[in-house]
Parts: C-alpha cells; structure tokens; sequence
C-alpha cells in the first residue's frame, strides 16, 4: 500500500512541476530524461527543504509530547487511586470508631 501512494504522490507532483516530458516513472524507480528536469527538481526541494523539515519536527515533538502527556496522565491516576484507597481506610477507621463508642 505504501509504494502505491508513492507512486500516486509522485504522478501528482510530476504534472504540478511542468516536467511531464522530462520523466518517466517506472514500477520502483523514476528516471530523469535531462538534467534541467533534475536541477529544477533540486531547486524546489531546496525552497521546500525547510518547510518540510518543520513539519516532521511538529510532527516529531507533538507525538513526544503527546507520550509524555499519557505517561503523565498514567501516573496521577495511579496517584489519585492509592489517595482514595486512603482516604477510604481513614473513613473506615472512623466509622468503626463511632460504631465502638456506641457500642459501650
């Protein structure tokens, strides 16, 4: 499936960069008639490269802080659980108290 979409990318590109002439696109490879088609390849990559760069670090840190968000959130309900617990055990002691004073 993913070599699919490549190649769907790819026959999307071609045509947006004016280069339908220039390649020819092959089952696993593309190949490059001139070299003005690779130069102009190039220079478009290189206009985009930081762009695209931004987009994998965005990507990149969101899914980090993303992971570290559910560790986080893991972690105060494990926190919250053993506070409830307590606080049930004090209520009841307390209760058990009440009932031992009315007992006597």
């Amino acid at each position: 499936m993913h070599r699919n979409v490549t190649i769907q990318n790819v026959q999307l590109l071609i045509p947006a960069m004016f280069i339908v002439f220039s390649i020819i696109l092959s089952s696993t490879k593309l190949f490059i008639r001139s070299p003005r088609t690779l130069f102009t390849t190039e220079d478009a990559f290189q206009a985009k490269k930081h762009f695209i760069a931004t987009i994998i670090q965005k990507i990149w840190k969101g899914r980090q802080q993303r992971q570290m968000y559910l560790k986080m959130r893991q972690a105060a309900i494990i926190i919250e659980k053993w506070l409830r617990r307590f606080l049930a055990q004090k209520e009841a002691e307390r209760r058990q108290r009440a009932v031992n004073i009315i007992r006597k």
